[in-house]
């Protein structure tokens, strides 16, 4: 499993950057931020799945780990009915819209909102639901095979993108919505119909509600920097910092899937009665490995990025430096992945202490730099970097009362 995740997790990484740099240097950063603009909007749109998803994945490991189908085929239920109805109202109120802009002859506006109501679809019912369920070796096996599909897909819709511009990348993200919504329904492991059940509805909401609520300060956390950026230096500045976003979500693709590996894992342990070192020690392995690998490509990358934007994409030559910082926010991040103990241990709301102390002092940063200097877009990752580390001290803090409390037995939640 390991290494089939990992072989793809390159690979499409592979692609993911080449693809990125060639989309890049076939636009300019003022199209391409446009475009990442409408991306900044499906972000703040799924925030209404009200923790449902997050309920599910805790307890639907949880529950298989205390050998109780019946109860993950009730759960699996009610959260596909919920994640369909999301979806499927997304993405009609999105036409609606759309068609009603293209009558209007604003075809960039109407084919953006398309591309809203398709991404909004797929969080809602393909990342937020079908993969889910995906928790056993197999499962995750099969994961990485979708995912380095929608990797080949993306690669090879760049033909679109060189031919139609900006058209070009909503027709992309059709193409790879499509391929993930196909085969992560045909393969998915848990088969249900989707049922109305408020009793397991309330269950997930009071379970991932405060998951969700504590998980989204950190998920949103890039996009409010991107809309900050769209804000304080407009569509150009947002294109120029796509360099930082593709060097980040590059490397995230690591820190992704050791996450969606060990947080069901963790639970599942859990359930099984394990102990906080045991708990902790699921993700260790990964993490240290990805962390020396992180190491190497700040160690390579650094250098060898002005080189290759200066030579390959002279139009984004002034998102260097903050690409540059990016790969440091991103050696930090990988040490994220121990933080699932939050949710499997039920300890949300310092999950949200944690999370706020880096966010203070990231906003902190990041308006002093702004009154008091001019418009740089590398302010935004040091002041990253330094929110995250000030996370990371909270962690620790939390990590070092829950040991103690595991040693004298005492139950978190």
């Amino acid at each position: 499993m390991i290494v089939f995740m990992s072989m793809s997790s390159l690979t499409g990484n592979a692609m993911t950057m080449v693809s990125g740099f060639l989309v890049a240097k076939w636009m300019l950063p003022e199209e391409l931020g446009y475009f990442n603009s409408f991306n900044i909007i499906t972000s703040y749109i799924i925030l209404i799945q009200l923790g449902i998803p997050s309920g599910l994945s805790r307890e639907l490991p949880y529950y298989m780990g205390k050998g109780e189908q019946e109860r993950v085929k009730e759960f699996a239920s009610v959260a596909n009915y919920w994640s369909q109805v999301l979806g499927i109202f997304s993405l009609v109120t999105s036409f609606i819209v759309a068609l009603y802009f293209i009558l209007l002859n604003d075809f960039k506006l109407g084919f953006g909102i398309m591309t809203i109501g398709l991404s909004t679809f797929e969080a809602f019912y393909v990342t937020k639901y079908l993969k889910i369920l995906y928790r056993s070796n197999t499962d995750f096996n099969k994961l990485s095979a979708i995912s380095l599909v929608s990797s080949i897909v993306a690669f090879a819709g760049i033909y679109w993108v060189w031919k139609y511009g900006f058209y070009g990348l909503c027709m992309r993200a059709a193409g790879v919505t499509l391929v993930n919504w196909i085969l992560t329904y045909r393969w998915r492991p848990i088969k249900t119909k989707p049922n109305w059940s408020f009793a397991n509805l309330k269950v997930l909401y009071k379970v991932g509600m405060p998951i969700y609520a504590v998980a989204s300060m950190y998920g949103l956390w890039p996009t409010i920097q991107r809309t900050a950026i769209l804000f304080m230096g407009g569509t150009k500045a947002l294109g120029l910092y796509a360099l930082a976003t593709m060097v980040d979500g590059t490397l995230q693709t690591v820190t992704s899937s050791i996450s969606s590996i060990s947080f069901p894992k963790m639970s599942y342990a859990y359930g099984q009665g394990k102990s906080f070192i045991e708990l902790m020690k699921i993700p260790l392995k990964f993490v240290g490995i990805s962390f020396l690998l992180y190491l190497f490509v700040l160690a390579i990358g650094w250098p060898v990025l002005p080189w290759v934007v200066e030579n390959l994409l002279p139009n984004y030559v002034g998102g260097i430096e903050a690409a540059q910082w990016m790969l440091i926010v991103s050696l930090i991040s990988i040490l994220s992945v121990f933080s699932n103990i939050y949710m499997v241990i039920k300890k949300n709301f310092d999950r949200l202490k944690a999370y706020t102390a880096g966010m203070i002092i990231w906003a902190i940063i990041l308006f002093y730099f702004h009154y008091t200097a001019e418009f740089s877009l590398a302010i935004f990752p040091k002041a990253l970097i330094a929110g995250y580390l000030a996370t990371l001290l909270v962690d620790l803090y939390f990590y070092r009362n829950y040991y103690f409390a595991f040693e004298k037995g005492q139950h978190l939640n």
